[in-house]
C-alpha cells in the first residue's frame, strides 16, 4: 500500500478502512505526559528547552510538537485558552482555586481535588453558584487563527482537545462523588438540576471553542468517567434517565458547529454496558479502553461496536509498558493484532504517562508500531 499522510490514515481509520499502518496518538485528553515524565523525555530525546505550556496548576501542563514529530504521532491538537477576566487564588496552605470553585493541592508528585463546593447545595443554591463564564472573550484569543494555520501547515489530523471536565464527573467532584450517587437514587430533582446547569456551562464552552476551530478540526473531544474497574459507577438505566439526555444535547451541539469532526469521550474503567446508550447519543470515538478493566477484551469489542465505534488507546500503562523492551514489544504486537484489523483503531496509551513508564519504552512503543502496523502485523 502506498505510503499516507497522517491525515489520509487517521481518516482512513476513522471510516474503518485498514490504512498503510496503525494511526498513533499521544499529547491529547487523557493520553499526554505527567510534567516529570515530560522532562524525562526531552533528556532522554536529546531535546532542549520546554514545549508550550496550555495550562497551569494541573498534573499535565506541557504539548511539545518537537516530540510529536519524532515520535511519528499522526495528530496535532489545538485548545481553549484560558479567560482573561479571570485568575486563580492560591490559600495559604498551598491550594489552588479553578473557575469552578474546585481546589487542588499539591499531594505527593499529585494535584489532588481537597474540596467539595456543592456538599450542601439545594436546588436554589445552584441559580445563585458562581459558575464559569463560556464566553469570556480570552478563550479564543487567536485560537481560529491558530487552527487554520495547522490545517494549512501540516498534513496531520487535528483534534480539539477537550475543553472541559465531563457533566458526570464534574458533579461527582463539585458534589461528592457519595452524595452525588445517592442524589441519582433518591434526590433525583437535585442530581438533574446540577447535570442540567453543569450542561448548559459545557455547552457554552463548546460552542465558543467550536464557533473558531470547528471547521478545521478532525475529532473534538470530551471525557467523563463513568467507569469502576468491573463495572460502570451507576446502572444503564440511571444513564438513560439522567446523564444520557444531557450528553446528547452537547453532542448534537458539537455536531453542529463541527460536522466533518468525530465525537471523542474519554472514559476510564469498565463501562460495556453503558456502550450502547453511548452510541445511541453520538460517541463515535471511544478511549481508554483499559485492557484490564472488565469487559474490555478487545477481539468482542472489535465484533461487537466494530463497525459503529472507532476505538481510541488500549496500550497497558499499568503494566506492560512499566516492563522491558520485551514487554513493550509484546504490548504493540498485542494492540495491532486485536485492534487494528479492519481499520476502527487509533493507538494511544490509555492515560497519562508517569515516571514509571521508562523514556526509552515510549520511544519504542511508537517505532516498533510504525515497524509492525506497516507490515500487517501477526
Amino acid at each position: 500500500m502506498a505510503e499516507m499522510t497522517s491525515h489520509e490514515r487517521v481518516l482512513a481509520a476513522f471510516a474503518h478502512k485498514e490504512p498503510d499502518r496503525m494511526p498513533m496518538d499521544l499529547m491529547g485528553t487523557a493520553s499526554c505526559l505527567m510534567d516529570p515524565a515530560y522532562f524525562v523525555l526531552l533528556d532522554h530525546l536529546e531535546i532542549e528547552g520546554k514545549g508550550r505550556m496550555f495550562r497551569k496548576g494541573e498534573n499535565v501542563n506541557y504539548y511539545d510538537e518537537r516530540v510529536l514529530e519524532l515520535l511519528g504521532v499522526d495528530f496535532r491538537r489545538v485548545w481553549m485558552r484560558p479567560p482573561v477576566d479571570w485568575q486563580p487564588t492560591v490559600s495559604e496552605d498551598g491550594s489552588i482555586s479553578d473557575e469552578w470553585g474546585m481546589l487542588r493541592k499539591k499531594i505527593g508528585e499529585t494535584m489532588n481535588f481537597v474540596n467539595v463546593p456543592l456538599e450542601s447545595a439545594t436546588v436554589g443554591d445552584l441559580r445563585n453558584y458562581p459558575w464559569p463564564d463560556p464566553y469570556d472573550p480570552g478563550r479564543i484569543d487567536g485560537l481560529a487563527e491558530e487552527a487554520r494555520q495547522l490545517r494549512e501547515s501540516t498534513d496531520c489530523a487535528i483534534a480539539a482537545r477537550s475543553a472541559t471536565q465531563g457533566i458526570f464527573e464534574m458533579a461527582l467532584r463539585m458534589r461528592g462523588m457519595e452524595q452525588f450517587l445517592v442524589d441519582l437514587i433518591l434526590d433525583k430533582r437535585f442530581a438533574s438540576a446540577l447535570v442540567q446547569k453543569i450542561k448548559e456551562v459545557q455547552i457554552g464552552f463548546y460552542e465558543v471553542y467550536l464557533d473558531a476551530v470547528g471547521p478545521y478540526v478532525d475529532m473534538v473531544e470530551t471525557g467523563d468517567d463513568y467507569g469502576a474497574q468491573y463495572g460502570p459507577l451507576i446502572s444503564p438505566e440511571v444513564f438513560a434517565e439522567i446523564i444520557a439526555p444531557a450528553r446528547r444535547e452537547l453532542n448534537e451541539l458539537i455536531k453542529r458547529k463541527a460536522p466533518k469532526a468525530k465525537i471523542f469521550l474519554h472514559s476510564d474503567g469498565s463501562i460495556l454496558k453503558l456502550i450502547p446508550h453511548l452510541i445511541e447519543i453520538g460517541v463515535e470515538v471511544l478511549n481508554p479502553v483499559e485492557p484490564d478493566a472488565s469487559g474490555n477484551d478487545p477481539q468482542m469489542l472489535k465484533k461487537t461496536f466494530g463497525s459503529e465505534l472507532i476505538f481510541h488507546g488500549h496500550l497497558d500503562t499499568k503494566g506492560a509498558l512499566r516492563g522491558s523492551l520485551e514487554d513493550v514489544l509484546a504490548e504493540v504486537r498485542r494492540v495491532v493484532d486485536h485492534m487494528a484489523p479492519g481499520g476502527g483503531y487509533i493507538m494511544a496509551p490509555t492515560n497519562h504517562l508517569q515516571t514509571d513508564v521508562p523514556p526509552e519504552n515510549i520511544v519504542e512503543i511508537y517505532q516498533f508500531a510504525v515497524e509492525y502496523s506497516s507490515t500487517g502485523g501477526g
